[in-house]
């Protein structure tokens, strides 16, 4: 029995040993991107921030580096957000509402923030932005903030991605599943994202620990699995095509997405407003990236009028007349805006946000 003991401990020592060693090895000749630390893995939208995290994100500093830090709730941004909290105006979207690659005074957002702030209006400004998210995913974001804290208004910034992303079917990642019912109309159904097992293996926090620490593990999960593509399609990158099916199963499940964000905001006596953040090629930029635009972006904006929807395409496009600009004078080589991007994008919708903000005067 002592042998048998014995021998178990020497087996489990040489593991550890042979574990230890081999991930030293990969962290010096065959460093992996681990996951990033202020990311959770969430079993509603996929993805969440932790609460009261900040690190330097340098995961690709062939593009950019700028510092995170996360308050209470998990959302990017300074202040903490409380129950007590009265008359909240929270902005939801995706890595480009989040601030993805630059610092939060130079993101759209934080440089509204500081315009909001200089208004002196009555709301207190929030960002629910995060990376990947879909219009379901930031349906759920809001349904989920809107429990336990007073939400007056919402706006929605949708990039061109979204309607790809809105359909997607993967299960590590969509919000809600759709079907076409007889009539032809779009049924959206909320879904937990990961098979039941995945959440209980996420639920003992040790893999998301491992994933965040351990490069090794990261080797071992590609070698199993395959290199994974990142929860973002990148299809809108690479190809110029699409079937005529395609785009209208895109359009059809946005618009279903769009009508129940706006109905989730009615029901709560939310208003809403949806922002669009245009395609590169909807801006008069000289496309010196190659980036490929297959979606007809204008025909689907058409049919957003029956909402308050507001798009500064135009207001760029003023903008930048006369600047003989480039798409990488205002994008990082990734895709997403750099600190003049941000600010190009700022310039065309601060207005129309104060409005939506400040209040109807009152009649008698």
């Amino acid at each position: 029995m002592k042998k048998t003991t014995g021998n178990i401990i020497l087996v489990v020592v040489g593991l550890g040993i042979g574990l230890l060693l081999g991930e030293f090895v990969i962290r010096m000749f065959a460093p992996q991107k681990l996951v990033k630390p202020c990311f959770q893995n969430d079993s509603e939208v996929a993805l969440s921030g932790v609460s009261e995290c900040e690190y330097l994100d340098d995961w690709q500093a062939n593009f950019f580096r700028y510092h995170v830090r996360l308050n209470n709730l998990g959302f990017r941004m300074d202040s903490d957000i409380e129950p007590s909290d009265k008359n909240l105006a929270v902005c939801l979207g995706d890595s480009f509402t989040y601030g993805w690659g630059v610092n939060q005074d130079d993101s759209f957002w934080g440089i509204l923030k500081k315009t909001v702030d200089k208004f002196g209006l009555d709301n207190k400004f929030l960002n629910a932005g995060f990376p990947a998210y879909s219009t379901g995913h930031c349906t759920k974001a809001l349904e989920k903030l809107s429990e336990n804290h007073d939400v007056k208004k919402a706006i929605y910034f949708m990039y061109f991605n979204d309607l790809f992303d809105n359909v997607s079917e993967n299960i590590n990642y969509r919000s809600h599943v759709f079907k076409e019912n007889p009539n032809g109309e779009i049924d959206l159904k909320p879904v937990q994202v990961f098979s039941k097992t995945k959440r209980i293996w996420h639920a003992l926090q040790v893999p998301d620990w491992l994933y965040k620490n351990s490069h090794l593990t990261i080797l071992l999960k590609k070698i199993l699995q395959g290199e994974q593509k990142t929860i973002t399609q990148q299809r809108p990158f690479s190809e110029n095509n699409l079937p005529e099916s395609e785009i209208e199963k895109m359009t059809k499940v946005s618009l279903a997405h769009l009508e129940n964000l706006n109905q989730k905001c009615q029901e709560k006596g939310i208003e809403l407003m949806i922002v669009w953040i245009p395609c590169w090629l909807e801006l008069d930029l000289e496309n010196d990236m190659e980036w490929l635009n297959n979606y007809p972006y204008a025909t689907f904006k058409n049919d957003l009028k029956n909402f308050n929807f507001f798009d500064p395409t135009q207001k760029m496009n003023e903008l930048l007349k006369d600047k003989n600009a480039k798409i990488s004078d205002y994008y990082f080589g990734e895709g997403h805006y750099n600190k003049n991007g941000n600010q190009l994008y700022y310039q065309a919708i601060w207005q129309e946000i104060l409005k939506f903000l400040t209040p109807m005067p009152t009649t008698h």
